[in-house]
């Protein structure tokens, strides 16, 4: 997928809930 598409559905998953890749790159930061 395009880097643009991933920001999008990432920016939408995020707004509908926390995205779970979000979560476990802030847990492994």
């Amino acid at each position: 997928m395009h880097k643009e598409a991933m920001k999008e559905i990432i920016r939408n998953h995020s707004k509908t809930s926390r995205a779970p890749k979000t979560k476990s790159h802030e847990n492994k930061s």
